[in-house]
């Protein structure tokens, strides 16, 4: 049984000298900045050349977005054209003609800017995949 009368054991650690010296606490204070400062700097750097990296891509990923409607508005009307063509129907080709060649003129900005962007992108494969993934993302014309 317990002893109601006894002294509970407490242990005390006796610490260095060492360790409570100023310049110890100097030098500790002095590392914790050093390190936490090369660790901003470290990511700092690393999020700067990620965002350098996916620019290129961000660019072209809103560029195929904003023409997404006018690129699905050519598929079609080339089926159309084809179709047309097939059956040898000359008035629907010659409707059709002026309504591709708006469309062609409307997208050929848009896709100059891409054929810039996506040979920035093909020196590096990362952007590329990026590009590539995102573009399985973007909707299927209807």
């Amino acid at each position: 049984m317990k002893d109601k009368n006894a002294e509970p054991k407490v242990f005390v650690f006796q610490h260095s000298k060492d360790l409570q010296a100023p310049v110890f606490h100097k030098k500790a204070v002095l590392f914790k900045q050093l390190f936490f400062t090369l660790a901003v700097a470290v990511g700092f750097s690393f999020s700067a050349s990620v965002a350098a990296n996916s620019a290129e891509v961000e660019a072209a990923i809103d560029l195929m977005k904003q023409s997404h409607t006018d690129q699905c508005e050519k598929i079609k009307i080339k089926k159309e054209l084809l179709i047309a063509h097939q059956h040898h129907d000359q008035a629907k080709l010659k409707a059709l003609g002026p309504e591709l060649d708006a469309i062609n003129k409307r997208l050929k900005p848009t896709e100059d800017k891409l054929t810039i962007l996506k040979s920035a992108m093909m020196k590096n494969p990362d952007d590329e995949s990026d590009f590539a993934t995102a573009m399985l993302y973007l909707d299927a014309c209807n």
